[in-house]
């Protein structure tokens, strides 16, 4: 999915110069990194969120300050000497008296993983990639595929996959007054509190694979700032002329239901499967088609408040 990459946002840490970034830790560490730290990384910045601890360091102090407004605003400045993750990241373009273009490069540790002539793909492959190595390395919490609101403090989980139609239907959900937590990632403790996970909405242009990144002020909503427990989950898909059929998972089928959108369930099976097993037993999960995302929003809201 390809995204408007004009995102303009205060900068949060601080550029380090001619200082080299953290080390990576010894378990991610390899032959190819080694290689890949010959190269010249004059600027860095790090910090910390959800407990993983993530570097991104670069030849351009522009591209680092772009790569900055991808970071989660719940993200804090890191100074260890240790991180679990380092970007690295590489523009492209015409280099000075030469004919020669090279590629715009991201590299997540060793492994390459944007080779484009487009500078937005290296943004856009950022932002792909920075919330699943979270998941990954979190120490906080679990990362759902999902979009989060909260309506009178009880949290409100859309499970899915990209295209499923989470983000029409966050939006219906936060134009009708519910609070905004995410579009995307659920992120969940093992008390069952769903944490914010701020960004803005990459809302699609109708008949394109194309998003524009749309802050919830704009659509006349808040952000949250504090966690909420789990008090409805919703595993639903948008059908044409689909009525509103909400059927009631058991607390087996629930957790199944929740796992199959866990992002890190194989790298941290345990943890993904009592994390789910607490929200699959404290929360109402049902599953149905839904029609137009204005109608099924206004059917969820008063659903959570009988389940309150």
């Amino acid at each position: 999915m390809t995204m408007n990459c004009q995102m303009p946002r205060q900068l949060k840490f601080d550029i380090q110069h001619d200082t080299p970034a953290p080390a990576l830790s010894e378990h991610s560490h390899t032959p190819c990194y080694d290689n890949l730290n010959k190269l010249e990384w004059p600027h860095h910045f790090a910090f910390e969120c959800f407990g993983a601890r993530i570097a991104v360091r670069s030849e351009s102090i522009e591209l680092l300050e772009q790569l900055q407004s991808y970071v989660p605003s719940v993200a804090r400045p890191y100074d260890g000497e240790v991180v679990d993750c380092v970007f690295s990241a590489i523009r492209g373009g015409k280099k000075p008296n030469s004919r020669v273009r090279t590629f715009n490069m991201l590299y997540q540790n060793h492994s390459p993983v944007v080779r484009s002539r487009k500078p937005e793909d290296l943004l856009n492959g950022f932002d792909t990639w920075l919330p699943i190595v979270l998941a990954h390395a979190a120490r906080e919490g679990v990362f759902v595929h999902a979009g989060v609101v909260a309506w009178k403090g009880r949290a409100i989980v859309v499970p899915g996959p990209t295209q499923s139609g989470k983000t029409t239907l966050i939006q219906e959900l936060v134009k009708a007054g519910a609070e905004y937590f995410s579009d995307d990632y659920a992120v969940i403790d093992p008390d069952g509190q769903v944490h914010p996970y701020p960004k803005p909405l990459a809302v699609k242009t109708k008949g394109s694979l194309e998003a524009r990144l749309i802050p919830v002020e704009d659509l006349g909503g808040r952000q949250a700032k504090a966690p909420a427990p789990v008090g409805l989950v919703i595993m639903t898909r948008y059908k044409e002329g689909a009525r509103w059929r909400p059927q009631l998972l058991s607390s087996g089928q629930g957790a199944l239901a929740l796992l199959s959108n866990t992002v890190a369930v194989q790298s941290t099976p345990e943890k993904s499967m009592e994390t789910m097993a607490s929200i699959s037993d404290q929360a109402r999960v049902v599953r149905t088609s839904r029609g137009e995302a204005a109608e099924a929003a206004g059917k969820i809201l008063r659903m959570i408040d009988r389940v309150a």
